[in-house]
């Protein structure tokens, strides 16, 4: 059984939440059906037929006649709505054609993905790494003598540059293949007003450019930082992390025409921290399986940066905890002998008590990153009282994600 919070945590937005909640009414369904699997109803709409709404309990996948675009729509989230409060009103039993059909479908496709390839083609493989390698050094040295070239100059004349200077230099990594060194680049403009966290920045770059000529240990994230990717495959075939894993918090935003959204992870007996990040095209609607606060029992395959991760064999379980707070100086200061890239640094401070300009935790203010709109939001659920927090820390400001207290859990974060 999942609890009302873990549903409504499925929602895309406030206006899908309260729509869903109309629907959640076992007067507006027929054929109300459940069983381990799948949960499915009518709805009648303003249409002639009834609208087939059906859910996949074990992700949960989504499906229903409507035309919405919101995922899930109304319907789906109505549905599983009024499963979590009364349970009883959806009978048990055989599930009808339309939705046997669907799930057999799901069943085959995964099936299907999960057979294994041809054998690939090794020399021609070898050839484009070679390619791609002799790229990415070029790509290495036109940074390094970019970078030189900022610094002779000075960071006041840079203030000056246009934004076309950036963007031809990123331009070029990309046509270099080294994609992850374009981002970097692109970031400086944006900081030149922030002198501390400008050096950072740069000073991280450097270390980067530095180590790709001697890798040592750090090559695999050397590599991924430069752009680098990994296949699924590969991730996917590593022993991984398995742990009973908590939704800490999510965000989305918008990056180069897609929406991306970054879901952490933190499991409940290693106490390792992943990250599981989801894209769609701008428009489209992002995976909303992995709900704040929800429990997911799988094994984490993580990717070289020590973070990003994939899910593998994942189900999701009902209940809900308050995770464990750390440390920020120590855990942060741990992470970065191992990982000195990091640049986003997922933390859970318990005991922490809100302000107006940041939060105190043992006795120290940590400034909220800005704009941090749910301000107001944080303090009235604290109600002056300590609160646990889960946010992400840039070495300078925290921009909190989610806050746990006495009344439940909130979502701070879009």
């Amino acid at each position: 059984m999942w609890s009302l919070q873990q549903v409504e945590a499925l929602a895309p937005d406030a206006a899908a939440l309260k729509t869903g909640r109309s629907v959640a009414d076992a007067r507006k369904w027929s054929l109300l059906g459940r069983n381990e699997r799948a949960l499915w109803g009518l709805c009648q709409g303003s249409g002639k037929l009834p609208y087939q709404a059906q859910v996949d309990l074990s992700e949960p996948a989504f499906r229903c006649t409507c035309p919405s675009r919101k995922f899930p729509c109304k319907h789906g989230l109505g549905l599983m709505l009024l499963w979590a409060a009364r349970p009883g009103a959806l009978a048990e039993g055989e599930p009808p054609g339309w939705v046997s059909e669907w799930l057999a479908g799901r069943d085959q496709r995964a099936a299907r993905k999960a057979e294994p390839a041809g054998p690939p083609d090794e020399a021609a493989a070898q050839k484009r790494l070679e390619a791609r390698e002799a790229r990415v050094q070029e790509g290495l040295e036109f940074a390094r003598g970019w970078l030189r070239d900022l610094l002779r100059a000075g960071l006041a004349s840079a203030a000056s540059w246009p934004e076309g200077h950036w963007q031809t230099a990123a331009a070029r990594l990309v046509d270099l293949q080294a994609p992850g060194l374009a981002r970097q680049l692109r970031r400086i403009p944006e900081l030149l007003g922030q002198p501390d966290a400008l050096a950072l920045h740069l000073g991280r770059l450097h270390l980067l450019l530095e180590g790709a000529r001697r890798p040592g240990d750090l090559e695999g994230e050397i590599r991924s930082r430069l752009g680098w990717n990994q296949s699924q495959e590969e991730i996917l075939s590593q022993p991984g992390v398995s742990d009973l894993w908590t939704v800490l918090g999510q965000r989305q935003y918008d990056q180069d025409h897609l929406e991306v959204q970054r879901t952490w992870l933190q499991g409940r007996e290693s106490g390792r921290q992943a990250l599981i990040l989801d894209f769609a095209p701008t428009g489209r609607p992002l995976p909303r399986t992995l709900g704040v606060g929800l429990q997911v029992r799988a094994t984490a395959c993580f990717y070289a940066d020590g973070q990003r991760a994939l899910l593998r064999d994942a189900v999701l379980e009902p209940g809900t905890v308050v995770p464990a707070g750390g440390s920020l100086q120590d855990d942060f200061a741990r992470a970065l002998s191992v990982h000195p890239w990091i640049e986003e640094f997922p933390i859970v401070l318990g005991g922490a008590r809100p302000a107006t300009r940041g939060l105190v935790v043992d006795g120290r203010l940590l400034p909220y990153r800005q704009p941090f709109e749910r301000v107001w939001q944080l303090l009235a659920l604290s109600g002056g009282q300590p609160v646990t927090v889960f946010g992400e820390w840039n070495g300078e400001r925290l921009r909190p994600m989610t806050a746990w207290s006495e009344w439940g859990c909130e979502v701070l974060s879009g």
